[in-house]
């Protein structure tokens, strides 16, 4: 399932072909979203976070057909969501518009969990004011440096998972409330 959602046209797409398949990152990336809907974000407190992502492997694989098709079809509505909003800036840092960075996995896993949790208006509304409220709200977020430390280093970090989610979050929220 991993596999066939990161070798989608969908995911080329919408990560510009921005994360390798070599050594698997781009099914890490996949699964990393499967992971955080599974678990709560906030009621993650693992000590390590790849026995986190094989256990939630697991779940996967004990689901049923059923679950993962919606499973996947809410990785891909989360997936075209970034892409629309962010553009070629999709799930990257966001530091200045006229550069793009690579993609970020932290990053990526936030926003695909915050574009899954909102209502289709809700979207609608985000995506109309992606220009005048977003995008500047993301820029700030960017500068902020323990939002940069909990993107960037050791990302696992229940501490970081919070805060990174929790930012990301809240600008949503004030973004749909400006």
């Amino acid at each position: 399932m991993l596999k066939a959602i990161a070798a989608s046209d969908t995911f080329k797409k919408a990560t510009v072909k921005g994360i390798p398949p070599d050594r698997m990152a781009d099914r890490e990336t996949v699964l990393r979203f499967f992971a955080f809907v599974l678990t709560d974000p906030y009621s993650y407190n693992e000590p390590e976070f790849d026995s986190f992502l094989s256990s939630r492997m697991k779940n996967l694989n004990e689901a049923s057909e059923e679950q993962r098709a919606q499973l996947s079809r809410r990785f891909f509505l989360a997936l075209t969501r970034g892409q629309l909003i962010f553009e070629k800036h999709a799930f990257r840092k966001y530091k200045n518009p006229k550069k793009r960075q690579p993609i970020n996995k932290a990053i990526m896993e936030a926003w695909l969990v915050a574009l899954d949790r909102i209502s289709a208006d809700d979207f609608l509304e985000l995506y109309q004011n992606r220009t005048e409220t977003l995008l500047s709200k993301w820029l700030d977020l960017n500068s902020n440096r323990d939002f940069e430390n909990a993107v960037s280093q050791g990302t696992g970090d229940p501490k970081k998972v919070h805060l990174r989610f929790k930012a990301i979050e809240s600008l949503v929220k004030e973004t749909l409330n400006d």
